[in-house]
């Protein structure tokens, strides 16, 4: 399945989706939820787009300290384990 478009917009590359990684909510009290849905998606053509959404790929051991879209380093540190081992099954928090 294609990712959304609009990775190919902000990014430059086309994608497709591989397998929905992660389901984490963010509740905000009292009674507002906010969901994130992480998919690992294999770039499958495009090439690198001049955007402000995306400046470069990282190593897991290299990651900048700026903001980091709401997640928490044991949610990053779980994405990683879902790349080293595809067959996790989606998280769920």
């Amino acid at each position: 399945m294609k990712c959304p478009r609009s990775i190919e917009t902000e990014t430059g590359y086309q994608t497709e989706v591989l397998k929905l990684v992660a389901v984490y909510d963010q509740q905000q009290p009292p009674f507002i939820h906010r969901y994130r849905l992480i998919f690992k998606c294999e770039i499958t053509g495009g090439s690198a787009a001049h955007s402000n959404q995306v400046k470069a790929f990282f190593k897991e051991n290299d990651l900048p300290t700026v903001a980091n879209a709401g997640l928490t380093s044991l949610q990053i540190s779980r994405l990683f384990e879902h790349h080293r081992n595809p067959s996790l099954r989606t998280d769920f928090d």
